[in-house]
């Protein structure tokens, strides 16, 4: 569920603006002052980052949780392909913490995601332990 969500926080704009969608809360939008076409800007406002810092909270509320269940199973090769999945969906939540997904770079068709070395890096420290 932890990738879905953010995967849907990383093309918000795209899903917007090609299909006239929001996956976003309502009440969360509302609450914060945010009209629905401000996720057809070319940035995120303050309100909408409001909502998406919260989404964000959630998703790595249950990514800590995963990460409990994913240190009590004994299988150590499930443990770190778990652990290491877990650590992507969490460098994800980061970046899009530090980027914002209606910036230009998000225009360019790919969303905010996780390069080749982002993603390596986050299968070693699971391997690792880290």
């Amino acid at each position: 569920v932890a990738a879905l969500i953010l995967e849907l926080v990383g093309e918000c704009r795209r899903d917007f603006l090609r299909h006239d969608r929001i996956f976003l809360p309502a009440d969360w939008l509302r609450e914060a002052g945010v009209e629905p076409d401000a996720l057809g800007a070319d940035r995120t406002g303050p309100g909408l980052r409001k909502v998406l810092d919260r989404v964000l909270e959630r998703v790595l509320a249950m990514l800590t949780d995963a990460a409990r269940g994913a240190d009590q199973t004994t299988d150590r090769r499930f443990r770190q392909a778990a652990l290491g999945g877990i650590a992507q969906r969490r460098a994800l939540a980061a970046k899009l913490v530090r980027h914002d997904p209606l910036s230009a770079h998000a225009k360019l068709n790919r969303g905010v995601e996780l390069n080749w070395a982002e993603r390596r890096g986050c299968a070693i420290r699971a391997r690792l332990g880290a």
